[in-house]
Parts: structure tokens; C-alpha cells; sequence
């Protein structure tokens, strides 16, 4: 559990933080990752936000320091959510891309983030 937790933490560039502010969004609930997360003395708190029904404001999402993004299943509209991402990521925070939510229009069922994220090369992956 701990060496989940120092690798999301290092690949979010944040291992030497306190008071860490985490948001899982996604389809499905990550509940084992996100209790092995509240379990660092890091990370004051870690929410969970589904996007299949809504994405989350990105006033609101610009309030934590990294956001895991799940692409297991379609989200509610997925240009805005890459535009979202996108913003937020201009504003300093980290965003760590699991499962098909590296996939952009290229993954199943509307699973992952287009827009802003895949067009303008914020998605740390390509798909060939």
C-alpha cells in the first residue's frame, strides 16, 4: 500500500509536499487506492468525483494538487472535461492519467478525455 501511495505521490511531483489535496475522478470508485492515499500522513484529504453524470467545476478542481483521472467508462462529455483538464493544468496542478483515460477518441466508450487534453498535447500519450 505505502508504495502505491509514494508512486502516485512521485508521479505527480509531489513526494517532498504536506498537506496534499487529491481528487479521483472517474466512472467506477478506486476505493482501495484512495484508502491506501488517506492513509499518508501527506494527504489531508482525497475525494472522489464521478464523471459519468457531470464533470466537476474547474474552479473547484483547481483546489487540490493532483487529480487521477480513470477512464473505465464513458464520461458526460468528454470535450469539456479535456478543456477542464487542460485549464487545470495551466493552473499548477498535476493530473496522473490511469487505465483508457490516456486513450482520448481513440478509447472505448467515450471513456477519455478529448478536447483541449488530446488536441493540444496535454495527454502524456499518443496513440498509434
Amino acid at each position: 500500500m505505502k508504495t502505491v501511495t509514494l508512486l502516485v505521490l512521485a508521479l505527480c511531483g509531489l513526494t517532498a509536499a504536506q498537506g496534499l489535496a487529491i481528487a479521483i475522478l472517474g466512472t467506477r470508485s478506486l476505493t482501495e487506492l484512495q484508502d491506501c492515499l488517506e492513509n499518508d500522513p501527506r494527504i489531508d484529504f482525497v475525494n472522489f468525483f464521478s464523471v459519468g453524470w457531470g464533470i466537476p467545476p474547474e474552479e473547484h478542481l483547481k483546489g487540490y494538487d493532483c487529480l487521477i483521472i480513470d477512464g473505465w467508462g464513458a464520461v458526460y462529455d468528454q470535450d469539456d472535461y479535456g478543456n477542464i483538464l487542460a485549464n487545470v493544468v495551466d493552473d499548477g496542478v498535476s493530473v496522473l492519467s490511469v487505465s483508457f483515460s490516456m486513450m482520448g477518441p481513440y478509447g472505448p466508450n467515450g471513456c477519455s478525455p478529448t478536447g483541449r487534453w488530446w488536441d493540444e498535447g496535454y495527454c502524456p500519450y499518443e496513440c498509434v
